[in-house]
């Protein structure tokens, strides 16, 4: 259930939205996620947005049960039946500039969600050359994640743009008093997007940087582990580049062909970054 209000001013605009949601799961129970949203234009080029609420997702068939392999890539995800539901609570504050410059604009938010039994991707065994990289999923007890965001776009000329982001990111698991498990602090993006209508060409070009993630393979002994009885090192995956193209055609208005380069760096490791290799495919997109 959703509602919005919007208090009459000729000046200040405010548009005020609580809602709330009911989930019933037959497996994990009833859990109310109350959400309330307020956004603010003090001025025409300036708005403010905050938010808060809370949040439940319980474990997916896939996390619970599903046990996948990929030997060409080199890793196993195992799922893990005892997994509990995921309980947060948030709050967002977010703010965007319009520039006086035609298609620029900056933004920047900053967020704290704490969360209850989170599910997260964990290293279930130190990597060997012998023996594929697998992961499985854990909960963690009491963890936190907040940071900051902040992106630009720029309108560089007609049918140019790029657009510049960058997010610093403190994910901790409080229950054992370390980072958490698999997360970058820090990660740079860019994007340059062209279109030229008249030959019906577009082209995006996506470059990503994350930062190094830190794992800690345990000796198998499941949520025990989570919890602090476990064994366990510290390894920490390095620094990765993602680089992407896509050249697109636009034949009709309702056909598309296009051509996308994926990896094009080709990063990636087999032990905590297992990656499809520097690849190119092709294909047809039709709207109907």
């Amino acid at each position: 259930v959703n509602d919005e209000w919007v208090p009459a001013s000729d000046t200040v605009k405010v548009a005020v939205s609580p809602g709330i949601r009911l989930d019933v799961d037959t497996q994990f129970g009833v859990a109310p996620s109350p959400r309330l949203a307020i956004k603010i234009d003090p001025l025409p080029q300036l708005t403010v947005r905050g938010s808060w609420g809370l949040g439940f997702r319980p474990p997916s068939f896939s996390e619970l049960y599903l046990r996948f392999s990929n030997p060409g890539i080199g890793y196993i995800v195992r799922g893990n039946a005892g997994l509990k539901a995921e309980h947060s609570g948030s709050v967002n504050l977010a703010v965007e500039v319009r520039l006086p410059i035609d298609g620029w604009t900056l933004s920047s938010s900053a967020w704290h969600t704490s969360l209850v039994n989170l599910i997260n991707v964990s290293a279930n065994s130190a990597p060997n050359p012998d023996d594929p990289a697998t992961f499985t999923y854990e909960n963690v007890a009491n963890a936190y994640t907040q940071g900051i965001e902040v992106s630009s776009r720029m309108r560089l000329s007609k049918g140019v743009y790029v657009d510049l982001g960058y997010m610093g990111l403190d994910a901790r698991d409080v229950t054992r008093n370390r980072p958490l498990e698999g997360r970058s602090n820090h990660r740079v993006n860019g994007q340059l997007t062209m279109r030229y209508r008249p030959s019906g060409l577009e082209g995006v070009l996506r470059a990503t940087w994350h930062s190094e993630r830190p794992y800690y393979p345990s000796s198998g002994l499941g949520f025990a582990n989570v919890l602090g009885f476990g064994r366990e090192g510290v390894l920490r995956a390095p620094a990765y580049f993602d680089l992407e193209v896509q050249v697109t055609y636009v034949w009709r208005q309702w056909l598309r062909v296009f051509v996308n380069g994926s990896n094009l760096l080709n990063s990636g490791d087999q032990n905590f970054n297992p990656r499809p290799p520097r690849g190119v495919m092709g294909g047809v997109m039709v709207e109907y």
